[in-house]
């Protein structure tokens, strides 16, 4: 999660590449302390990134067409998907 900005100081304006980043940093979050198959609600996800709604839906966008995370259509619910779930599973060498 990201800390918000002091009231003092601007806010920076955030890259698709930085929400692409927020977005899997929290899934992965999730994943390691909560719930292994879970995922996270759309509204869920826009309170927990610091970056303007349109960036965080293109980062979505383009993290689902490159088969990152998967979109359930019913709950509208986001987790990572099994391929990257299956790159994220140690490998084990028998000797």
């Amino acid at each position: 999660m990201m800390l918000p900005a002091p009231a003092d100081q601007p806010r920076r304006r955030r890259t698709h590449a930085e929400a692409a980043f927020d977005v899997l940093r929290t899934l992965l979050r999730g994943h390691m302390l909560w719930a292994a198959g879970g995922g996270l609600s759309l509204d869920s996800l826009s309170g927990l990134i610091d970056a303007p709604p349109a960036i965080v839906r293109s980062a979505i966008e383009r993290l689902i067409a490159d088969g990152v995370v998967s979109l359930h259509p019913a709950t509208s619910t986001l987790r990572l998907s099994d391929a990257t779930l299956s790159e994220m599973r140690p490998v084990v060498t028998l000797h």
